[in-house]
C-alpha cells in the first residue's frame, strides 16, 4: 500500500478551520463580548470541531477512508500547526491594529487581581510586577505564547480525536 502525503491538505484544511476560528473572535470583538469561561467554551469546542473536521476530510477524501491512529494524529497536529500560525497572525494584528488598548485593559487586570491578593503590597513592588508584565504583554510575545498554547491544545485534541477517526482496512484471510 503506498504512502500518500497527508501535509498539503492537513495544511490547507486546517487554515481553513483557523477562519473560522478568526471569524468567531472578531464577531466576540464586534459585538463587545468579553471572554468569559464560556465564551471560552463555545472557543474550544470550535477548536475541536475543526481539528476533528480536518482529521475526517483529510482521511476520506486524501486517505480513502482510512487511517491508523498514527496517521490521523498527524494530520491532527499538521492542522493544529496551522490553526496555531493563523491565529498567531491574528492576535499580532488585533492587539498591534484592531484594538491597541487590550493591552492596558490586560494590565489593569492584572493590577486589580495583584492588590485583591495582596494588599499590603508595596508600591515599588506592584510597580515592579506591572513592568515585567508589560514586557510579556507586547503583540509580539503574545503571538508567540499562543502559538505554544494553540499547539499543545490542539495536540491533546488530536489524541483524543485520533481514537475515533482511525479506521484501519480489513484485512481479508483465505
Amino acid at each position: 500500500m503506498e504512502s500518500k502525503s497527508v501535509f498539503s491538505p492537513s495544511i490547507v484544511n486546517g487554515i481553513l478551520a483557523a477562519v473560522v476560528l478568526v471569524i468567531f473572535k472578531l464577531v466576540l470583538f464586534l459585538l463587545d463580548v468579553g471572554e468569559e469561561s464560556y465564551i471560552q467554551i463555545i472557543y474550544y469546542v470550535l477548536f475541536a470541531l475543526g481539528v476533528a473536521w480536518v482529521i475526517y476530510t483529510v482521511r476520506n477524501n486524501k486517505l480513502d477512508g482510512y487511517a491508523t491512529y498514527g496517521k490521523a494524529f498527524t494530520i491532527g497536529v499538521f492542522a493544529s500547526i496551522s490553526i496555531a500560525v493563523v491565529l498567531a497572525i491574528y492576535i499580532y494584528v488585533y492587539m498591534k491594529y484592531i484594538d491597541p488598548g487590550v493591552i492596558n485593559e490586560m494590565i489593569s487586570k492584572v493590577e486589580e487581581t495583584m492588590i485583591e491578593a495582596n494588599p499590603e503590597m508595596s508600591d515599588d513592588d506592584l510597580n515592579e510586577v506591572l513592568e515585567m508584565s508589560t514586557m510579556f504583554m507586547q503583540p509580539g510575545l503574545m503571538s508567540l505564547f499562543n502559538i505554544f498554547s494553540t499547539l499543545m491544545t490542539g495536540t491533546i485534541f488530536s489524541l483524543i480525536i485520533a481514537i475515533f477517526a482511525k479506521n484501519e482496512p480489513q484485512e481479508v484471510s483465505m
